[in-house]
């Protein structure tokens, strides 16, 4: 049914496309002013044809060749009667334009073709859509896999990087759940974090591992957030990931090299430690902290000053400054005493260390104890003075040696050329005794000193033996004694025995006691000034051992100079040494005899006193008699044999001393 509608129904319908209507509805009115006159000109055309309008539906009944008349410009067909239209229309209210959309409904009334005009607002559609089409264009040009979650239908959404990430097309991610991707080790935290964010609001960022198509995992960094209604509930959930699989590659390895270092500071002998360059201690490795006896806290929080002391430490600052200054090591070394007393020498290494850029940002220290060391060069030393000393003391012998052994040989050549060619008339004159006398003396000096020589040369090479028996020891003094009276008598000096009235027998080589004894006696002789005194003390004590002392009254040695006279050749120079013939042998192979034989020698001496030598058998050396003078055992099986109460049983206790005449 037709309506007709007067001039001023249409412009009040013009007013009301212009502005709101009074209720606050929206309504629209073209962009353009010529767009807006067009408009009124297309209705009053419209009511002049007498095509109808319909004002509680608002809209309008027209025929469709008055739209292409009006200018209208169809976007897309829906179909033969339907085309949507779209335009720009002008809010008068807000002075802002707004898109719409018209929809022209083709119909057939009685015989005449109309179309229904249907107005829609679609500015927050193309808001939308301009939102999609810009969300899709970031998400298709970022390098983050997107996430979105619809909680209150359960649906989830990944994007194509998320799919990359993981070596998955589109198609194969779209039906899967978040919680399929990560990594088994990872899941329980990672949906505690999930949960805890959604319902506490905590925020959702951590790194977690997911797993790959091709069987391994991507390490990713996660970062989302939720969205929540008006009551709170959730209702979305939107996270990206950012693969950094290089980067926890990189960070395994820096934490497997670091942990390599540490493991070779901490295990290393030397002490290893860091610095800023104001010298304040930032590391210290186990080896510092043992070596010092602090803990790591009290090396960083302590200046160095208090355990290397503060001239040790001036000596430090200035490598610190030398090192800071040139940028190269420096090396020193120092001697540390601790609380105790106890001294340390160390080799001291500091060095700069430097930036990316080669700024210097602090300073390295390598330290080392070399106490041991220095002990070591300290006896290499002194064994390379004890060889320059064994090398000067073999040249003196030599030069000796030619002296001892020119003066005994000149005089038996002498005197046997002498007896050889008569020179005092027939042989059986009484001096050619006298001088084969001299000749036996000669021979047998030289004799001596060539089987100390060997002797000593045996020694040295391991190879000198023992031909061990049982010895009447007094009966051996008794034989000493007599050889070196005329030697005492000579010089003036008085020899007295002290000893048990039944000494027991020794178990020894005979020749090598009888020569210690010799060595002993003639040496404390020869160094001992006229109208001095040698003193003879033998004992035995069951439990000790077998006990010859040797005490004079001679010019002593000084205590620096006994390992010189204990060595071979070794002779110490004085004014009574120069008189002396000698070869330096005597005590370093009286010495070594004894201890072929198991005992001790021991020698004290007071310069310009007198000297006293010790020498001990072994316990087990001793041949104990019983009270009738007899063997109580065989002297082969003498060691093991003697028991404890069979020694007792033997008094050995010291006993009234018998005064020896002196030679």
């Amino acid at each position: 049914m037709r309506s007709n509608i007067s001039l001023d129904d249409i412009r009040r319908l013009t007013a009301v496309f212009d502005d709101s209507a009074a209720d606050g509805s929206v309504t629209t009115s073209f962009d353009e002013p010529a767009s807006q006159r067009r408009n009124r000109d297309w209705l009053e055309l419209l009511v002049r044809k007498g095509w109808p309008y319909s004002a509680p539906i608002g809209i309008f009944l027209v025929f469709v060749s008055s739209l292409i008349i009006a200018g209208w410009v169809s976007e897309y067909p829906i179909s033969a009667d339907i085309v949507v239209l779209t335009a720009n229309i002008f809010r008068a209210s807000a002075q802002s334009a707004v898109p719409i959309n018209i929809v022209a409904v083709l119909m057939a009334v009685v015989i005449v073709a109309m179309a229904i005009l249907i107005y829609r607002d679609i500015s927050i559609r193309q808001k939308l859509q301009l939102s999609e089409e810009q969300y899709a264009q970031t998400v298709a040009v970022t390098h983050d896999g997107m996430w979105i979650w619809d909680i209150v239908n359960d649906e989830e959404y990944f994007s194509p990087r998320w799919g990359q990430i993981l070596g998955y097309s589109q198609a194969e991610i779209q039906h899967e759940r978040f919680k399929n991707f990560i990594y088994p080790d990872d899941l329980d935290r990672a949906l505690q974090a999930l949960r805890g964010h959604i319902g506490s609001k905590s925020p959702y960022d951590l790194e977690i591992r997911l797993l790959h198509k091709d069987d391994y995992h991507v390490w990713v960094r996660a970062k989302g957030q939720a969205a929540w209604d008006k009551d709170g509930n959730p209702i979305r959930m939107v996270a990206s990931i950012t693969e950094i699989t290089d980067r926890m590659r990189a960070e395994d390895a820096l934490h497997r090299s670091q942990g390599q270092i540490e493991a070779i500071s901490d295990n290393s002998p030397s002490h290893i430690y860091a610095m800023d360059t104001e010298s304040r201690l930032l590391m210290v490795n186990k080896s510092y902290q043992k070596f010092y006896g602090i803990t790591n806290e009290d090396a960083l929080s302590e200046g160095i000053i208090t355990w290397l002391g503060a001239d040790n430490a001036k000596l430090l600052l200035a490598a610190d400054q030398k090192a800071l200054t040139t940028g190269k090591p420096v090396e020193l070394q120092m001697e540390v005493i601790f609380a105790d007393g106890k001294k340390k020498s160390l080799q001291i290494n500091r060095f700069p260390i430097f930036d990316n850029e080669y700024r210097i940002i602090g300073i390295g220290g390598v330290d080392n104890d070399i106490s041991e060391q220095k002990v070591a060069e300290q006896r290499l030393v002194a064994a390379m003075l004890a060889a320059e000393g064994a090398n000067r003391a073999k040249s003196e012998f030599v030069a000796n040696m030619s002296h001892e052994l020119r003066t005994p040989l000149n005089a038996i050549i002498g005197f046997s050329e002498i007896m050889a060619r008569e020179f005092l008339g027939p042989i059986g004159l009484p001096k050619y005794h006298e001088y084969a006398g001299d000749i036996n003396a000669a021979g047998t000096h030289l004799l001596g000193i060539i089987n100390n020589m060997l002797d000593l040369s045996k020694i040295e090479a391991g190879m000198f033996e023992l031909h061990e028996e049982t010895i009447d020891v007094q009966q051996a003094l008794d034989t000493c004694l007599t050889v070196v009276k005329g030697q005492a008598e000579k010089y003036g000096v008085e020899i007295e025995t002290n000893a048990l009235s039944n000494l027991p027998d020794l178990y020894a080589d005979e020749r090598n006691l009888k020569q210690i004894l010799l060595n002993l006696l003639t040496n404390a002789i020869k160094f001992t000034p006229a109208g001095g005194k040698i003193t003879i003390d033998i004992r035995s004590r069951h439990n000790e051992g077998y006990f010859f002392k040797v005490t004079d009254t001679g010019i002593g040695i000084a205590a620096e100079d006994i390992p010189m006279v204990l060595s071979p050749f070794g002779q110490v120079e004085s004014a009574i040494s120069r008189t002396q013939q000698g070869t330096g042998l005597g005590l370093p192979l009286t010495k070594s005899m004894v201890e072929m034989h198991g005992g001790s020698f021991d020698l004290q001496s007071t310069f310009g006193a007198g000297t006293t030598v010790t020498v001990r058998f072994p316990v087990e050396r001793i041949i104990p008699q019983g009270r009738n003078g007899r063997f109580l055992m065989n002297p082969q099986d003498r060691a093991q044999e003697i028991s404890v109460e069979t020694v007792k049983a033997t008094d050995f206790s010291d006993q009234p001393v018998e005064s020896i005449p002196s030679a």
